[in-house]
C-alpha cells in the first residue's frame, strides 16, 4: 500500500497496484484486506470483479485501485496512473 499527496482537485489517499496473483482464489484474502466493505467477488479467467456496496470494481494485474478521503475506490489502468499519478507517488 502506498500513500498518494492531493493530485488536481482529487484527494487521493491510498492506492495499490493488482499483481497477478491477487487474481487467483488464494488472492481473494489479499483484495479483502486492501479494500474494505467488499460484499463478494467474482473470479474469471485474468480480472477479478470486487463488489462493495457502492462500488464495482473491475481489477485485472496491472491496473491500480485508489481510495478517495471519502473511502470511494476507483480503478485506473497502469497508463492512467503514470499520467496522472506517479508524478505525485511519496
Amino acid at each position: 500500500m502506498i500513500e498518494l499527496k492531493k493530485f488536481r482537485r482529487y484527494e487521493i489517499l491510498e492506492g495499490f497496484e493488482v499483481k497477478p496473483d491477487m487474481l487467483t482464489e488464494k488472492g481473494q484474502k489479499t483484495i479483502r484486506e486492501l479494500i474494505r466493505g467488499i460484499v463478494y467477488i467474482e473470479l474469471f479467467s485474468g480480472k477479478v470483479i470486487a463488489n462493495t456496496r457502492e462500488d464495482r470494481l473491475i481489477l485485472s494485474a496491472g491496473c491500480w485501485v485508489l481510495k478517495d478521503k471519502t473511502g470511494r475506490h476507483q480503478v485506473a489502468t497502469s497508463e492512467e496512473f503514470k499520467r496522472n499519478y506517479e508524478s505525485v507517488r511519496q
